[in-house]
């Protein structure tokens, strides 16, 4: 199968590492460093066991017209970089090329195929004026959530996916159990890549945002830790009350979570020393994706005439830290004491 793997960053990378892995034609999109490196060495996975494993030979370019029609795209930028690139994705498509969007937070193509009143509505924060919608079409799309940690240790190299708990579920917007994802979920379970078809993809959505939505900003703002963040109090309590925000804003387009808010975050809690992502592009310099984080839920809030104060504040928090790294080009790293 030929499959492109849009943006082969450390999900992507492990998702193409394992595909190629299992003899498929693989693609890889990337950019920098890591392209150079992929391009150079080919494309590296470190095992739990600190053993590096090269993936077979792999195409990796920088452009979708360089790879051309895919049997399947697998779309695993961050939210706020398919914008841009969004005009260009049409040339990897078929006629049905099935794509596979690993999207952090609440995705554009939420409100696809809903079946609520909301059904149809696009969403600014992450389809600015529709361009994402007009050049990725609903009918293609298979939502998707990489639950788990992945990193790229060095330019080229790959780590994650290794663990029981990291799974990569999959689900058609409409609740639907078609052949297609079944024969996705399938190639990736041959690939060693834990992939459940799930009926409600939305609610498995919501139940990762759940956390994010509230965890990122704390600890990009902050540069605390999962763990740190839980054992403050304080933090734990804001947490807690913008959990409850996303929460209620859940609940009005009609999802249910599968546990309660305070086991929810007691899980993100034994994660200990793990910086969230958003922390992370904070010390690197990297733009942030708090607008499908955050402030995409705000906005879903104002269409159902759900208040969320907190998560606006934070959202507005979030974007002034974006802006300020932006225009001064820097990143915003701890240093230790002299």
């Amino acid at each position: 199968m030929r499959i492109c793997i849009v943006g082969a960053g450390a999900v992507g990378g492990v998702i193409g590492h394992r595909l190629a892995t299992a003899g498929h034609a693989v693609s890889l999109i990337a950019r920098g460093p890591h392209l150079a490196a992929i391009r150079r060495d080919g494309l590296g996975r470190l095992g739990p066991d600190g053993v590096l494993h090269r993936a077979p030979a792999v195409q990796a370019v920088e452009r979708p017209a360089e790879a051309g029609p895919q049997d399947l795209v697998v779309l695993a930028v961050k939210s706020h970089q398919i914008p841009p690139l969004a005009p260009e994705l049409p040339a990897l498509f078929g006629a049905d090329t099935p794509v596979v969007a690993l999207q952090n937070g609440i995705p554009w193509w939420y409100f696809h195929r809903h079946g609520g009143a909301l059904d149809g509505s696009r969403l600014e924060s992450v389809d600015p004026d529709g361009v994402v919608s007009r050049h990725v079409e609903g009918r293609r799309v298979i939502g998707s959530v990489a639950w788990g940690a992945y990193d790229i240790p060095e330019p080229g190299v790959v780590r994650g996916g290794d663990t029981p708990r990291d799974r990569i579920p999959l689900g058609e917007p409409d609740g639907t159990s078609s052949e297609r994802v079944a024969a996705i979920a399938a190639t990736f379970a041959a690939a060693g890549i834990r992939a459940p078809v799930v009926p409600d993809i939305r609610a498995e959505k919501w139940v990762k945002a759940w956390g994010n939505a509230a965890l990122n900003p704390i600890g990009a703002l902050a540069h605390a830790t999962l763990g740190e963040i839980h054992g403050f109090a304080p933090s734990r309590a804001l947490a807690r009350n913008l959990m409850a925000e996303v929460e209620a804003v859940a609940r009005s387009v009609g999802i249910a979570f599968p546990m309660g808010l305070d086991d929810r975050l007691a899980n993100s809690g034994t994660l200990g020393a793990v910086r969230t992502s958003t922390h992370q592009d904070v010390e690197a310099g990297r733009r942030l994706e708090v607008d499908a984080l955050v402030g995409v839920i705000g906005e879903i809030g104002r269409l159902t005439g759900t208040p969320t104060p907190l998560l606006d504040a934070m959202h507005a928090c979030c974007r002034l830290l974006d802006h300020v790294m932006a225009e001064n080009r820097v990143r915003i790293a701890t240093l230790p004491r002299d």
